[in-house]
């Protein structure tokens, strides 16, 4: 493996344009630039975290549910079909009705 250090044209090149487009993009990253973080980057990082974490809970939340919910299906006398005693090709069980 060869390191390489970035040529002249590349360290003094300024930072690309930024175009506005709609909605919320990310054209311009650069985390290790220390007036970019505290000008941009912390902001932007914050609020995907936040989003991240309410998208993570969201999914985890409706995954839970569902396992409990199926639970409670059978206890109210909905029969869980093996695949083999079933007439589809699908490998995973299925639910019948009463």
């Amino acid at each position: 493996m060869t390191l390489t250090s970035p040529s002249d044209d590349v360290a003094a090149s300024p930072a690309p344009t930024i175009s506005r487009r709609r909605g919320r993009w990310i054209d311009d990253w650069r985390p290790e630039d220390p007036q970019f973080w505290d000008s941009v980057g912390a902001p932007v990082a914050q609020r995907n975290l936040l989003w991240s974490i309410f998208a993570e809970h969201l999914g985890f939340s409706v995954w839970l549910i569902w396992s409990v919910s199926s639970a409670f299906l059978v206890a109210q006398g909905f029969r869980l079909l093996a695949a083999a005693n079933c007439s589809s090709s699908s490998p995973s069980p299925t639910w019948s009705g009463r």
